[in-house]
């Protein structure tokens, strides 16, 4: 889970600095970031309480569909 707060903290750093990023590029990193929030959260609550590990296949796919999306904003960057 430390993982995915420090990608959060990179993505709330990009997006603070919105260089280059246009206002579809801030709302897809802000989407990504409160994605990673809920993940963290949800996890950090489950294995507080006791319950049963989270679907690991499901939140690996949800943030590989999101690292994708981050992937397409870096590549569009550095083409313009």
């Amino acid at each position: 889970m430390d993982r995915y707060s420090r990608l959060r903290r990179i993505l709330v750093e990009v997006k603070s600095e919105a260089v280059g990023l246009s206002e579809e590029h801030i709302a897809t990193v802000q989407s990504v970031i409160l994605q990673f929030n809920d993940i963290q959260k949800r996890a950090d609550e489950t294995f507080s309480s006791g319950k049963p590990a989270p679907d690991i296949a499901r939140i690996n796919k949800i943030v590989s569909g999101q690292i994708v999306k981050i992937h397409e904003i870096a590549v569009a960057l550095k083409a313009s």
